[in-house]
Formats: structure tokens, sequence, C-alpha cells
């Protein structure tokens, strides 16, 4: 009987299978630390990622793929000049057949559309993140991809909620997959000093925080509302990202008269740093899957006040890891956080738990094994070597 570490060797062995991941984005959020996150792991369970980025030409900055390349990554960039380029969807099918690419894991509708439209010859497995429907554009694709998605051998989703709507659309293959992140990475205990000084944020200040896109199902709205009506110039509000709302979003706190008490940061790199400055995470959101920018904040032991949506609910259990509101109710949203503001004791206990869920049960590590597990089910086991 071979020993259990022996096989381990031996399946370690083999070269590892190569897995191209499609995601068409210039930014780093939630979908694209997921990509990253897989990528650093997966060898360790026989599958070399590469991250392939759809490249709008428009996208200057394409720090997603920067970001992917400083951490060591291997990269492949795809030019597409529109939403219909087929010198985009040829370049794929020629790299994922000079490259000897064993599966294409997408990300996205327009992932989803390019992998099919490059008639590709090889497994094939499309990963939901979440269907937003905040606008009629946004319903549209979400009907194209529901089409596109039939076409894949394998179809993931983040949520319980997103599978269980695919499943009643016809997608009855659909599986979950939780996101996780990398644990080791956001144990932050001190508030950088630094950071505090060039934000202006004194040492007797509350800072509540969103790190997200600047977009409807974000719900910044409810956060601005809720500080209108929490008096304290004390209390200070950072909202990081950028996006379609930016603009209405400066103007609605110009209104308000909240221009000393919300700092808008833009898109930052340093989200590990900022979050180690909150000590109260908001996600007020409409819509979501299992949010990474959630399962960060709560790694970094932080306590969080989330809306009930997606699996947020399921992830924080109010009162013992964190407290849900309604993602509609002002006066929620309100008194979570003048609870919190009044019991220190109670913050700093939520955000003890609230580490120990996602070390627990969310870790990258874990995440990045039950993809690898559905890979071996759509290539089949891995081949020994030399036997």
């Amino acid at each position: 009987m071979v020993s259990k570490d022996a096989d381990i060797a031996e399946t370690l062995a083999v070269p590892p299978r190569k897995v191209l991941h499609l995601r068409s984005s210039g930014g780093v959020l939630g979908a694209e630390n997921v990509i990253i996150e897989v990528a650093k792991h997966s060898d360790g369970f026989g599958y070399h990622s590469i991250v392939g980025t759809l490249n709008d030409v428009r996208d200057a900055k394409a720090e997603f793929m920067l970001t992917a390349k400083e951490l060591g990554l291997s990269t492949i960039g795809f030019k597409c000049k529109g939403k219909l380029d087929l010198a985009c969807a040829l370049g794929i099918r020629r790299f994922v057949a000079s490259s000897n690419i064993d599966l294409v894991h997408c990300h996205g509708y327009k992932e989803d559309f390019y992998a099919i439209l490059s008639r590709i010859d090889v497994p094939m497995i499309a990963t939901n993140h979440l269907w937003k429907t905040t606008s009629v554009s946004l319903r549209i694709y979400k009907a194209l991809d529901l089409r596109l998605l039939r076409m894949f051998d394998l179809v993931t989703g983040v949520s319980d909620e997103i599978v269980t709507e695919m499943r009643e659309v016809g997608i009855t293959g659909a599986v979950k997959v939780s996101n996780g992140v990398d644990v080791a990475a956001f144990n932050i205990d001190t508030k950088p000093s630094d950071l505090a000084s060039e934000l202006g944020i004194n040492s007797g200040c509350t800072v509540l925080g969103m790190i997200s896109s600047l977009t409807p199902e974000k719900n910044h709205e409810l956060a601005l509302q809720a500080l209108s009506r929490i008096g304290s110039e004390d209390v200070k509000l950072l909202i990081v990202g950028d996006g379609p709302l930016d603009s209405v979003l400066k103007a609605r706190v110009s209104q308000a008269g909240l221009g000393s008490r919300v700092l808008f940061l833009g898109r930052r790199s340093d989200v590990r740093k900022i979050l180690s400055l909150i000590d109260i995470f908001l996600l007020p959101s409409l819509q979501e899957g299992l949010p990474m920018a959630l399962l960060e904040a709560m790694a970094c032991g932080k306590a969080v006040i989330a809306s009930k949506v997606g699996d947020a609910k399921k992830l924080v259990t109010s009162g013992t890891n964190g407290l849900l509101v309604h993602s509609c109710d002002t006066d929620g949203l309100v008194a979570a956080i003048e609870t919190l503001l009044a019991n220190p004791s109670m913050v700093a206990a939520l955000g003890r738990q609230a580490r120990r869920t996602v070390v627990e049960q969310f870790s990258s590590r874990r995440m990045t094994a039950q993809y690898c597990e559905l890979y071996d089910r759509l290539l089949g086991p891995k081949q020994r070597g030399n036997q």
C-alpha cells in the first residue's frame, strides 16, 4: 500500500496542468482578487494558472495585469477594441493552442462571450461572481450571459443565491464555490500613523469605511444618509474606489454639508493599509454574491455592518461576528453604527470573531482546493509519472 505522503509526492512530480483565467478588467476588485488568490495557490494542487486579461484599449492603467505581474504570476494580455473584436477571439484561440492550455476558466459575461466566440477546443468553466441588474444594459448582459453559460462544461457561483438563481433558469449543474482570502496577509494589528496623518484623521476619530466600486448596487447613499444623522465630527467615512457614481456621490456629500467628514480616496493599491485604519467596515449593498471586501475586512479583525443580501447574511451572524441590517433601512444602519460607537469592547469582540470565521472557513487555499477539484472533474485523474 502506498503511503499518503508518497502519493502526494508522486502527484506533485507530474507536470502541472495549465489553466487560463480570463477576466476583462482594469481594476482590482472582488473577482480579480479571487483570480489572484487561485493563481497564487493552484500550483500546490497540480495546476499552473495563467492570468489572462481582455485589455480595453481605452484603459491605460491595466491595474489588474500590473498587479498580477508584480506578484510574479504568469500573465497574458489580449487587446480588445470593442464589443465584438474577432482578432481578440482569434488571439485567445491561438494562445490556448500554442501554450498547451488544458482548461479555460472565465470570470464574467464578456469573458464568457469571447471564450465561446474563440471556439476553444479544451474544457471550459465559468464563474458567476454576480449578475448585476441595476441598469437596463446590465439586465441585457445578464440575459445574454444566461445563454452563454449553457455552453460551458461547468458553471460555478460564489453564493447560494447566485447558484439557486442559475439553477432556476436552467443551469441545473451549477455548483457553489465560496470566495476566500489570504488570511495571513490581512493579519494586521496596528493603525498606520502615517496614513492617518496624511488623511487628517486624529487619534480621537472613529473611522467608518467602504471599499468598493462606486456603482448603484453598493448603496453608498444609505451610508451617507446614516452619517448625516450621526452628528459627531469625530466620526469620519472613507470611501475607497472609483466608478460611474463618483461625481454624484461627491455632489451629495457637498449638499449635505459632510465635506469635512467624508474622504474620497479613489482607486487605491494599499487596501490592507486602509483597512488597518478603519474601525467599522460598512457594506450596505443592494446586491452581493460573497463580497471579497467583506471577507478582507473580517480577516483584518474589523467590526462589520453588512446588509442582508447574498451570502453576506450567512457569513455574518449578527451580534457574533458583525451586525446585519436591511439594505434600505437608514434607521437600522444608524442604530447599528451608534451601538458600536457606544461599545468599544463590542467592536473589538466582533472583530476577533470575524477574523476567526474567515480563518476557519474562507481561506484562499480552501477556495483554490475546491476549484482544483472541479478542474479534476472536467479533466479526469492526473496521470502519474513513470508507471
